[in-house]
């Protein structure tokens, strides 16, 4: 009979050994099993490590395999390969013009970085833009503000693109969207 444990007034059964795999590896992890145990299963001795070390060493495995660059927390949505040209053609599929527009902004600066956002917007669609679509919010510890710009009206993919490009020239720019 396996091992149960109570959790709210619910029994459950209580997992004993963590299989966990990658396209590249297999491991079984017996968590907190004794040798005993494990020969009266039948099972093969793997080491024995916590749950939260295997799940800790299974995902590494993964992003490892995956391309991800260790010590980061660079995530990618869309094409990986950060050429123009792709998100060009993923644009051509998704987005009709002209077309509203939302743009996000994460900076240092405070009030002068918003400002300095709005002005990169401002700039290349030609007009102003009302104070109702401007909404800037500190961090929790006041270190940077986030800015939503939008919607605009953009009248082509070139507009996306030149915003983007002086939204990044200001070096207070920390991520945007």
């Amino acid at each position: 009979m396996p091992l149960r444990t109570k959790l709210h007034g619910v029994s459950l059964p209580v997992f004993t050994c963590l299989r966990l795999s990658s396209r590249h590896s297999r491991q079984t992890y017996n968590i907190g099993r004794s040798t005993r145990r494990r020969a009266i299963d039948g099972e093969e001795e793997g080491p024995t490590i916590n749950p939260a070390d295997a799940l800790t060493q299974t995902l590494s495995g993964i992003s490892n395999s995956s391309g991800r660059i260790a010590q980061t927390r660079n995530f990618v949505l869309g094409p990986s390969d950060n050429s123009e040209e792709a998100w060009r053609a993923l644009d051509e599929k998704v987005n009709t013009y002209p077309g509203q527009r939302t743009f996000k902004a994460i900076g240092v600066g405070g009030g002068a970085f918003v400002d300095s956002m709005l002005g990169a917007v401002e700039g290349v669609i030609g007009s102003a833009i009302h104070e109702e679509s401007v909404q800037s919010r500190p961090s929790a510890k006041g270190s940077y503000v986030s800015v939503t710009i939008g919607p605009v009206t953009v009248q082509n993919r070139d507009q996306v693109v030149r915003i983007y490009a002086a939204m990044r020239e200001d070096e207070r720019l920390k991520w945007y969207m």
